[in-house]
């Protein structure tokens, strides 16, 4: 490269990052605003960039820890103390997705991919796994539970297929969103081909239909929910990956009820 093919390559680099960021940014901007299971995301004591995109660090994931002091020795010197847990993300999902040479049409691509394809998938996935593995058959009544929770703690999802419950607290989803148990589709083999996610489908002996829930009641400290958006260009196409995950508390994931249609 002479230094004129340089400066070029330098100020394209440039350009395409500050478009990564505003991309980025927009989807993130989109997600705390539409995704309404966004308010289960841990936020304190939570690092996205301290390890590589699929790690993250949780500082208090272990409830029953205690910070504690030892002695300072010649023979031993300081002792180490870990006081935090790595965690790999569940769900790793994404496109690769062409853009245009308009930004106003980029923008309106990332906004309908985010409404379409990201947030429905996000509510999905966390209503069914925190339903499906902490909400049903634990002997929890809605009742029990705000006796057990402050009120402050509790949020309740509802069906949008019923009418207001009068429920604590309540957050209203669409019913295509709402389900104990989901398929996640590949994108790649013969039943998953398109991608995407729907009601589980049982598929073996003893597996149970998904069931459409009316409504599923969390104290937010049974939980908390994670996800990070890593965009970059892969020639012309944006790839555009989702890592997400549910993080449960043991000690308090008997807080969760929920009931189906």
């Amino acid at each position: 490269m002479n230094e004129e093919q340089v400066v070029e390559q330098i100020s394209e680099d440039v350009e395409k990052t500050a478009r990564l960021i505003e991309y980025k940014k927009k989807a993130e901007d989109l997600y705390n605003k539409n995704c309404i299971s966004a308010c289960l995301d841990g936020k304190e004591g939570v690092d996205y960039e301290i390890t590589n995109d699929v790690r993250i660090i949780q500082l208090t994931l272990s409830n029953n820890r205690k910070y504690t002091l030892a002695d300072v020795s010649r023979e031993h010197g300081v002792l180490k103390m870990k006081f935090y847990e790595e965690w790999l993300f569940t769900n790793v999902r994404g496109r690769k997705i062409e853009l245009t040479n308009t930004e106003v049409v980029n923008q309106d691509i990332i906004r309908r991919f985010m409404s379409e394809a990201v947030i429905p998938e996000l509510n999905a996935y966390r209503f069914a796994y925190i339903a499906g593995n902490l909400g049903t058959n634990n002997g929890m009544t809605y009742d029990k539970l705000l006796k057990e929770s402050d009120e402050k703690d509790i949020i309740t999802f509802v069906s949008g297929g019923v009418k207001k419950m009068s429920l604590l607290n309540e957050k209203v989803v669409p019913m295509s969103q709402f389900y104990n148990g989901i398929d996640l589709f590949d994108g790649v083999s013969e039943k998953g081909h398109n991608g995407g996610f729907a009601k589980h489908i049982a598929n073996y002996e003893g597996d149970t239909d998904g069931k459409e829930l009316k409504y599923l009641a969390i104290n937010k400290k049974a939980l908390f929910t994670v996800v990070k958006f890593d965009l970059k260009f892969i020639g012309d196409m944006l790839a555009f990956v989702v890592y997400h995950d549910v993080i449960v508390r043991d000690k308090y994931k008997h807080l969760v009820c929920s009931e189906v249609f």
